[in-house]
């Protein structure tokens, strides 16, 4: 409040599926729907107006929730896959684009995005992950994931790209799916055989 005893600045909190009543600079939002590269969401409604497309072989009996109801641990920027936990799944457009292939390419089967963009370390300052061009898709996670699927819609999806299957750091058991958008120097594009060691 200013001196004279007026309100300066206003704010609503409300849950993320309703709309704000009023922005703080007193406009009234537009009640028309979004468009979310894969749905319309209808803040009025306070849902998505099309059924999510993974249906049954998603999370639960909802379709027109977003990312299981819960913004703050999931997205699903193209209304399909997502992240999990703290997997910051902050990626380049162009690896955001090969996803959404690699997503349409699995169909519905709902792929979990177990690990993404990472910070800089100083032993590692500029790699795939730092640089959101790689992600892990944990096998834990994604049991319905067969591994030649994923290999064809890996190759199908990002072309000069480099995948591979590999173990779990962290004393964690199982394996996981690397995709990495552009090779290391050394390594030619495409996705090896078997399984390697886990590399952070």
């Amino acid at each position: 409040m200013h001196s004279q005893q007026h309100v300066a600045f206003r704010a609503e909190c409300r849950p993320f599926a309703e709309p704000p009543v009023q922005s703080a600079n007193g406009s009234v939002p537009s009640l028309e729907p979004s468009y979310y590269r894969a749905r319309y969401y209808d803040s009025s409604l306070g849902r998505f107006l099309t059924e999510d497309p993974l249906d049954f072989d998603g999370d639960g009996t909802n379709f027109y929730d977003y990312a299981l109801n819960d913004p703050n641990v999931f997205v699903d920027p193209f209304g399909l896959w997502h992240c999990v936990a703290d997997a910051d799944c902050n990626f380049t457009p162009e690896f955001k684009k090969g996803l959404d292939r690699f997503q349409l390419c699995i169909g519905k089967t709902e792929v979990i995005i177990t690990s993404g963009r990472r910070p800089p370390t100083p032993s590692r300052p500029n790699t795939n992950h730092t640089r959101g061009e790689a992600c892990d898709i944990g096998r834990n996670s994604n049991p319905n994931l067969p591994r030649d699927k994923v290999v064809s819609c890996f190759l199908q999806s990002f072309p000069n790209s480099y995948g591979q299957e590999e173990k779990n750091g962290g004393g964690i058991p199982g394996t996981h799916f690397h995709f990495q958008q552009n090779p290391l120097p050394s390594t030619p594009p495409g996705f090896p055989p078997g399984v390697r060691p886990y590399q952070p």
